[in-house]
């Protein structure tokens, strides 16, 4: 059995408050918690494992023929066999942007911005709450 959720988003910037324009220097950074028994691991940065923080979907595109800069996911869960279910998955997008300026030790600097929180959880009901 499979179960979870799907989140997307289009960011539109303020520029009165100073929001980055839309282009290719922007990023999205997902950090992400999966919670279903005690030997769940922490947060983690969701880059499948990749040399630079950045989620892999979403980005630059055009919709409708404007460009717009978006974010999708579409996180599940699997159970399979008797087990309890009780999975809460919790999730953390900010945006992010690529500076061109490297530190002192050749680092790149990234800006991050705000971001949103976004999640689902999935809870057996008791034999007595049925």
């Amino acid at each position: 059995m499979s179960f979870g959720g799907g989140m997307y988003v289009v960011y539109h910037p303020d520029r009165r408050h100073g929001d980055p324009l839309v282009d290719d220097s922007l990023q999205w950074i997902q950090v992400v918690r999966q919670i279903n028994d005690a030997a769940s691991p922490g947060s983690i940065v969701d880059n499948i494992w990749r040399a630079n923080p950045y989620y892999v979907y979403g980005g630059l595109t055009s919709i409708n023929g404007a460009k717009v800069f978006n974010f999708h996911d579409v996180p599940q869960g699997t159970v399979q066999g008797a087990v309890p279910l009780d999975v809460l998955f919790v999730a953390e997008v900010f945006l992010a942007q690529e500076t061109g300026i490297k530190d002192a030790a050749g680092k790149e600097i990234v800006k991050v911005f705000g971001g949103l929180k976004y999640g689902w959880q999935v809870r057996e009901l008791s034999s007595s709450r049925r």
